[in-house]
C-alpha cells in the first residue's frame, strides 16, 4: 500500500508519470562542414540540456534522396553521427529529427500522391530514409527520435503506413518516440497513442500587428494554452514543442512560421516573444519543454545585430533563454 501511494503521488506531481525534467533544447542547423566541439559548447553554455539534430533529405519524383554527394557535409549520415557523439560528450541529450525538403521550399504539409503506385514508391523510400537513421540512433543510444516533421496530408491519408512504421522502429530502437506535427494540425494526428509525447512545431500567431506589447503576447498564450492542455489531458501525453521560435523582426509574432517577412529588425520583439512564452506555458505540468528554432554553427559569428533570422544567438533573446533554461 505504501509503495502504491508513493507511485500515485509521483504521477500526480509529474503529470502522466516519468521524470519531470524539461526539454531545454535547441534545433541545431546543419552546415557545409563537420561539426566541431566549439560549435557545441555554446549550446551547453545557455543551460540547454537537449539538442535536436536534423538529417535533411530531399524529395524528387516521389523518392526521398539522402546521403547524396550533392548535400551539405553536415546533413550526411557520417556527420550526423559525429554530431551526436560531440553533443553527448558535452552532456547533452539528443533528439534526431528527420526533415525533408521539397522543391522550392514547398511546405511538406500539403504533399500528397495521386496514385497508389506513387504512394508506394514514396513510402518505401521514406521508410528507408527513416530506418537508416533509426539504426544509427540505436547504435549511438540517442535518447529520442522523431518519426517525421509536418506531414499533414500524408499523415491524414496514410495512417496505416505510419502505424506500421512506428512498429518497425520500436523493434529496433528503445528510446523515446515523437512526431513533429504542425501547430495547426496536431489534433488530426491519429497515432499519438503509439508515441511517447505529442510533438508540436509551435508557430501559433500571437499578435495582429507589428511591434506588439508583451501583455498582448501573454494574453495570446493564455488563450492558446487551455486548448493544448485539454488535448494533452485527452491523450494522456505530455506536450513537447519540437520547434518553437521567432524571427527578430517587428512582425515576427503575426505569422511566426514565415521565413520571410518585411518587418524591420527588432531583437526587442523577438525577446518579448520568448519572455511571453517562458512566463506562461513553460512551467505548466502538462508541458515537457521544447527545442528552439534554431541554432547555428560558429556561434561567435551567428545572429547578432541586424540579423532577422530565427536564431536568438548574440541577441537579447539569448540571455532570456539562458535565464529560463537555468531555472
Amino acid at each position: 500500500m505504501k509503495i502504491l501511494l508513493i507511485l500515485l503521488l509521483t504521477i500526480s506531481i509529474t503529470g502522466f508519470g516519468g521524470d519531470n525534467i524539461s526539454f531545454k533544447g535547441v534545433s541545431f542547423s546543419a552546415a557545409n562542414k563537420k561539426t566541431s566541439i566549439s560549435d557545441i559548447k555554446p549550446i551547453a553554455d545557455i543551460n540547454a540540456n537537449w539538442i535536436s539534430i536534423v538529417p535533411y533529405a530531399f524529395l524528387k519524383d516521389q523518392e526521398v534522396m539522402f546521403d547524396s554527394k550533392f548535400q551539405w557535409v553536415g546533413e550526411r549520415p557520417e556527420a550526423i553521427r559525429a554530431c551526436v557523439k560531440l553533443a553527448k560528450s558535452q552532456g547533452l541529450k539528443v533528439m534526431v529529427k528527420p526533415h525533408i525538403w521539397i522543391g522550392h521550399s514547398t511546405y511538406t504539409g500539403i504533399y500528397s500522391c495521386e496514385t497508389e503506385e506513387e504512394w508506394t514508391t514514396f513510402e518505401d523510400s521514406y521508410k528507408s530514409y527513416i530506418m537508416a537513421f533509426v539504426e544509427m540512433a540505436a547504435e549511438e543510444k540517442v535518447e529520442m527520435f522523431s518519426i517525421g516533421t509536418e506531414w499533414g496530408k500524408f499523415v491524414e491519408a496514410r495512417p496505416e503506413f505510419w502505424k506500421g512504421l512506428i512498429k518497425d522502429i520500436r523493434a529496433k530502437y528503445k528510446g523515446k518516440l515523437i512526431y513533429a506535427a504542425n501547430w495547426d494540425d496536431y489534433q488530426k494526428v491519429p497515432f499519438w497513442d503509439d508515441l511517447d509525447y505529442i510533438g508540436i512545431d509551435s508557430y501559433f500567431p500571437l499578435s495582429i500587428a507589428e511591434n506588439p506589447k508583451i501583455s498582448e503576447l501573454v494574453k495570446s498564450w493564455k488563450t492558446i494554452m487551455p486548448i493544448i492542455e485539454q488535448f494533452s489531458s485527452l491523450k494522456k501525453k505530455k506536450i513537447v514543442f519540437t520547434e518553437f521560435g521567432f524571427k527578430s523582426t517587428s512582425k515576427s509574432t503575426i505569422s511566426p512560421w514565415e521565413h520571410k517577412d518585411d518587418g524591420k529588425f527588432s531583437e526587442k520583439v523577438q525577446d518579448m516573444a520568448f519572455k511571453s512564452f517562458f512566463q506562461t506555458i513553460w512551467k505548466k505540468s502538462w508541458f515537457k519543454g521544447g527545442f528552439i528554432w534554431k541554432w547555428y554553427h560558429d556561434h561567435e559569428h551567428a545572429g547578432g545585430r541586424g540579423d532577422t533570422d530565427f536564431t536568438p544567438q548574440n541577441k537579447l533573446a539569448e540571455e532570456t533563454v539562458k535565464k529560463y533554461y537555468g531555472e
